[in-house]
């Protein structure tokens, strides 16, 4: 059975924003980070000056929970695309690139979805990026909640009494969506 580093997401969501990433990179785009957190923190509001515990003990680098849940007229997905667009004056967004996602094939005899597959797609640069802006905006949360969890597991195993056990229970359906042949 394959191992996963500690603290690995490995939501479909989370996949598919990494080859958006990857493939942003691959197009030779200045401005964005092979580091997921980076890139999300790019699209919200510059951190709090000592307000680290004010929403919930937990913060994606201490961006105020209005930014996080896109509640801020400041920041958003639509600043980080424009700060892209910005570092690469020269880049002709018309131009053709290729780029990945996993999706979920349906069963046309039951209806079900049951495998998954990874889709190719070929678009211009700007759809490409119209798609990261889409994505960027879920990641935000959904890195928020990804951190409080852990935050909150950290929290009961670090005041574990000596009679006390703590159990996970992970009812999730986090597959890691990877051909075996691939790093």
């Amino acid at each position: 059975m394959h191992e996963v580093p500690y603290r690995t997401c490995l939501f479909e969501e989370c996949l598919n924003f990494s080859l958006i990433i990857d493939a942003l990179l691959v197009a030779r785009l200045k401005g964005i980070s092979h580091h997921m957190t980076e890139t999300i923190l790019a699209s919200l509001c510059p951190p709090i000056a000592g307000d680290g515990d004010s929403h919930t003990s937990v913060t994606i680098g201490d961006c105020a929970r209005e930014c996080i849940f896109h509640e801020c007229s400041s920041c958003g997905a639509s600043k980080l695309e424009k700060a892209i667009v910005e570092a690469n004056p020269e880049y002709d967004f018309r131009k053709y690139v290729t780029w990945h996602q996993w999706m979920m094939e349906d069963d046309p005899e039951t209806g079900r979805r049951h495998d998954y597959f990874k889709a190719c797609y070929r678009d211009t640069a700007f759809k490409l990026l119209s798609l990261f802006s889409e994505k960027v905006m879920a990641m935000s949360t959904h890195l928020f909640h990804f951190r409080w969890q852990g935050h909150q597991f950290e929290l009961i195993r670090n005041n574990l009494q000596p009679s006390e056990v703590l159990m996970v229970l992970d009812f999730a359906q986090n597959y890691e969506i990877k051909h075996g042949d691939e790093p």
